[in-house]
């Protein structure tokens, strides 16, 4: 189903799911363990899903975790790793990796190319 013919019910699921997601990047909790928390079953959290962003639960937190890797990459000095682990990578490679396939960039030369031009002359 397309996004945008979500029903309330479907927009009740996902908000409560995403903040309990966007609390718990570092360990979210599985599919059923969120489906649980918010009072439903996998199959119709993930339609619930769907019908408000067009991906599954697995997808959105993928996409979750990455924007928020990005954001940290761009405005803070955190060494990788540790944005890395705090967003739900247990292993470097595979946040990188990860990060790579989405922005076309290894996180560390997103960072480069993050910094504002003045800070690279000096």
């Amino acid at each position: 189903a397309a996004p945008g013919h979500a029903s309330n019910l479907d927009k009740v699921l996902f908000a409560s799911a995403r903040k309990i997601l966007r609390e718990s990047l570092a360990a979210a909790p599985n599919l059923s363990e969120l489906a649980a928390a918010v009072g439903t079953n996998t199959r119709r959290l993930n339609e619930a899903f769907k019908h408000c962003v067009g991906a599954t639960v697995f997808d959105y937190l993928r996409e979750l975790r990455l924007s928020e890797a990005r954001r940290l990459l761009a405005e803070s000095a955190l060494p990788v790793q540790q944005i890395a682990s705090h967003c739900g990578y247990s292993n470097q490679a595979n946040f990188s990796t990860a990060f790579r396939e989405r922005f076309g960039l290894t996180p560390s030369d997103f960072r480069r190319e993050a910094e504002p031009q003045d800070a690279r002359s000096h």
